[in-house]
């Protein structure tokens, strides 16, 4: 009876042995946050049109619009406000463009 005691008592020494090293690697593992895609919304949309070099020449904000429109469907004064808020942070500058003998707020770069 004593021999079955001490073989349990040793099943249970392993046992704490082993959750105690996987305890251990699991401690020691350095949790990642869960890395969400960043949200491309209509100020990225401009400036990747920047980067492309689509403000070359001044260009205003419907013209903006259209092109936006291709891939990212939105109204014109939603472009217009994020024209001027990254003129404002000086993502792009703002100038004018003359049609006919109006002239129109554009931006470039």
């Amino acid at each position: 009876m004593t021999e079955k005691i001490k073989e349990i008592e040793e099943r249970i020494k392993e046992h704490e042995k082993r959750i105690a090293e996987l305890e251990k690697a699991i401690l020691l593992q350095k949790v990642k946050p869960e890395e969400r895609p960043k949200f491309k919304g209509l100020p990225e949309k401009i400036l990747a049109l920047r980067d492309n070099n689509f403000f070359r020449s001044p260009r205003t904000d419907v013209e903006v619009h259209a092109e936006i429109m291709k891939t990212y469907p939105c109204d014109l004064n939603r472009v217009s406000v994020a024209l001027l808020r990254l003129s404002r942070k000086k993502e792009l500058r703002r100038t004018t463009k003359v049609k006919g003998s109006k002239e129109y707020v554009a931006y470039a770069w």
